[in-house]
């Protein structure tokens, strides 16, 4: 999911659909306290490591990613913009000189 805001940066996050996408939503709408679903528990556990895996991967390529800014949406992650530098899609000329 890809939310665009005015203020210069774009909020991308990892969705869990599906089968366990259904479960930790009926984990979370039914928990009474004590131990948390284990739906719920490995959803979170599969978006944290995604909004990890986003980021790198964004930061690789020289995006500005902040994280753990939004207290509604944990594990997304708020890209900036990226330098006009050279990056691995240009041409071999750019960097072999």
């Amino acid at each position: 999911e890809i939310n665009d805001y005015d203020d210069g940066g774009v909020w991308v996050s990892w969705t869990i659909e599906g089968a366990l996408g259904e479960a930790s939503i009926r984990g979370v709408m039914t928990f009474q306290g004590g131990p948390m679903h284990p739906a719920v528990v490995h959803a979170g556990a599969a978006e944290e490591a995604m909004s990890v895996a986003m980021a790198t991967i964004l930061r690789s390529v020289g995006y500005t990613v902040e994280q753990e800014l939004n207290d509604y949406s944990p594990f997304s992650i708020k890209v900036t913009g990226r330098p006009a530098t050279p990056h691995w899609s240009a041409p071999d000329s750019l960097w072999c000189r």
